[in-house]
């Protein structure tokens, strides 16, 4: 498995802002505001030819999944034309935080996850950090009431294995700590369940949607329940696959696919991890699953919770660790794609 964490750079910020204001609303879709807005204020900070190239991203993105992206005739939808992100570089953003009304002083919680060419502290603290403090001073345009202009970031921590280590606490920067690497993110990480645990049930912590062709999410009825067919119910091979596409797409130089993923583990683990897979073929994959949809608006097709038929194999819980890390599928840029193994 170190062969496979080894080239993924990744660098993971967990981000404490405090409500400055008595009644703090949220928007429905707060990850999205807060894509949207930190991205323009990150944009407003750059030279020129920067932030065109942020500006351009979103205006291909917004195009296809923005507001006004139901309008668009189905057959000119392309996913080869379309940015993965609204950012030009690989970030994720996963909220912490389940409710959407505070009073003065609570905590709004969010991770930021940045990858591949992007897992850089040096552009965090440069381009990320001075445009979040802007939208703690200064009111911005969104659907949040009370909380852009009004908040105060209280501390900042960075990912160490499974370790949360701080370098900004009481909106104080410290400097002397060491910068975060984006290898750390893999040291004490173990990878595998405690002891002798027999994990078989996965629940989705996010919307997820691995299609090939991802779902519009202004498209979705809102009083129109719909079922989840049983070919998009993932598997335990559909997540192996998935996460392959995903640490292919994190690569640097030129674009890779999942056989150069598969090609970063040792003969004999590529040889073991296959006559699992094969094995898995041979009989049902499911004991039981529920999804739903999420609210309208919100990226990624189905959440829920799904139990296999078996308890998941040993040597594929890594992998799957892996991806719950990575974010796999469509939309990991709002947090899409991400789960827990029990």
């Amino acid at each position: 498995m170190l062969n496979f964490t080894e080239p993924i750079n990744l660098i993971r910020y967990l981000i404490v802002a405090r409500t400055q204001h008595s009644l703090v609303t949220l928007a429905p879709n707060f990850t999205r505001e807060l894509s949207t807005v930190w991205g323009e204020l990150v944009a407003g900070m750059l030279p020129t030819r920067e932030a065109g190239k942020w500006r351009k991203t979103r205006e291909l993105w917004e195009r296809e999944f923005g507001p006004q992206a139901k309008a668009a005739p189905q057959e000119d939808f392309l996913l080869t034309n379309i940015p993965t992100s609204p950012w030009p570089i690989e970030a994720v953003l996963l909220p912490y935080t389940v409710k959407d009304t505070f009073g003065l002083n609570e905590p709004v919680v969010w991770e930021l996850k940045l990858l591949g060419d992007a897992a850089d502290h040096g552009l965090f603290l440069e381009q990320l950090l001075p445009a979040l403090e802007l939208a703690a001073t200064q009111p911005q345009a969104g659907e949040s009431r009370g909380f852009w202009g009004q908040f105060r970031i209280e501390a900042i921590y960075a990912a160490h294995g499974p370790r949360w280590r701080p370098f900004v606490m009481d909106g104080k920067l410290d400097l002397r700590r060491r910068r975060p690497s984006p290898a750390q993110w893999a040291e004490g990480w173990a990878f595998a369940p405690e002891g002798n645990a027999r994990l078989q049930t996965l629940t989705w912590l996010t919307p997820f949607d691995m299609r090939v062709k991802p779902e519009r999410p202004l498209e979705r009825e809102p009083r129109r329940k719909r079922t989840i067919a049983k070919h998009d119910v993932p598997t335990l091979e559909g997540l192996v696959r998935a996460l392959l596409a995903r640490m292919a797409q994190l690569q640097s130089g030129e674009p890779s696919s999942e056989d150069d993923a598969w090609a970063l583990l040792p003969a004999e683990e590529q040889t073991a991890l296959w006559e699992t897979l094969n094995q898995l073929r041979e009989r049902p994959q499911h004991k039981k699953y529920q999804f739903a949809q999420p609210p309208v608006g919100a990226y990624g097709a189905w959440i829920g919770e799904q139990t296999f038929a078996t308890p998941i194999p040993q040597n594929l819980i890594p992998y799957l660790e892996l991806a719950s890390i990575l974010h796999v599928g469509h939309f990991t840029h709002y947090g899409c794609g991400t789960f827990r193994l029990r």
